[in-house]
């Protein structure tokens, strides 16, 4: 898996939690067949930003998975496209899985 490097910045907490998981790249609808919609999205990268802290980058491996280790608390995370969730919380300690949705716009 591709990690994402950690950002600076103060927090309120001088816990760091880390999150995983896998982003899939998929149409935003019902899937028309019966077979999988959602393909992994590789090669993306997802910024998590908080307040005027700098923003904290991670970049998804070949099969979509990323990981990254981020001061504890509530972060917006955005990429190249309208994600699902848009918000996560990070841990004090430990780590918590995460996945997100890329709506391709296709239907």
């Amino acid at each position: 898996m591709l990690l994402a490097g950690c950002g600076g910045g103060s927090s309120a907490s001088n816990g760091r939690g880390v999150l995983f998981g896998t982003v899939t790249r998929g149409p935003g609808g019902a899937c028309p067949s019966a077979e999988p919609c959602s393909t992994p999205a590789s090669r993306i990268t997802l910024t998590f930003s908080r307040g005027d802290a700098p923003s904290i980058n991670a970049t998804t491996d070949a099969g979509g998975h990323y990981r990254v280790r981020l001061p504890a608390g509530r972060y917006t995370v955005s990429g190249p496209q309208p994600l699902k969730p848009r918000h996560v919380d990070v841990p004090t300690a430990g780590s918590r899985r995460v996945d997100f949705a890329v709506d391709s716009k296709i239907s």
